[in-house]
């Protein structure tokens, strides 16, 4: 059976349409404020407890490669160098070759120095480390809000359309033939 819809229906089916937008977004805001609060907390811990700028010295002592080729760990590197931002790292090489550690190269008798930031990090190859790799680690100095901006939208958005759906498909199993009014004025009366 089929009847025409009127304008208060009309207008009753706007307002529902209204609301279930306003819900979901309502969904999707509140789970992007949680991934907010989370990267936040999580950057405050991570950058709790930072000390002073700090200058790291490492003198490369003549006669390194050959310990190195010979398997040593001559300078007694470890195989990750954590640092915090703005921390300066000197290289100082008395060997006869030059060393590389990434994409910095010192040459024989000469110092190389570099002020060490967040973005740079990861797996480099390094000549001074016996496995031809080094990890360094550098660490925010202070809580900068810029990078929560990153995961909450790459994590919050996603997750929020994800909870979102996931309500949608709640409802469609609570009421599986919904009487909302079809196009042309019908409504489904299953």
């Amino acid at each position: 059976m089929t009847t025409s819809i009127g304008a208060s229906d009309r207008a009753s089916h706007r307002v529902r349409r209204y609301r279930r937008i306003l819900r979901g977004a309502a969904i999707v805001a509140v789970v992007v404020a949680l991934m907010w609060a989370v990267s936040t907390t999580a950057l405050l811990i991570y950058t709790r407890g930072t000390r002073a700028e700090t200058t790291h010295e490492l003198v490369i002592p003549a006669g390194t490669q050959e310990r190195i080729a010979a398997g040593e760990n001559a300078l007694e590197l470890p195989p990750t160098w954590s640092y915090y931002a703005d921390d300066e790292l000197i290289l100082v090489n008395q060997d006869l070759v030059p060393h590389r550690i990434g994409p910095w190269v010192v040459g024989p008798n000469s110092t190389f120095s570099i002020i060490l930031q967040p973005p740079l990090g990861g797996l480099f190859l390094c000549s001074l480390h016996p496995s031809g790799e080094i990890s360094l680690d550098v660490e925010p100095r202070t809580f900068d809000w810029r990078l929560t901006v990153a995961p909450t939208l790459l994590l919050g958005l996603p997750l929020g359309l994800l909870a979102l759906a996931g309500q949608r498909a709640m409802r469609l199993l609570d009421d599986p033939h919904p009487t909302e009014p079809l196009e042309g004025g019908e409504r489904n009366t299953v």
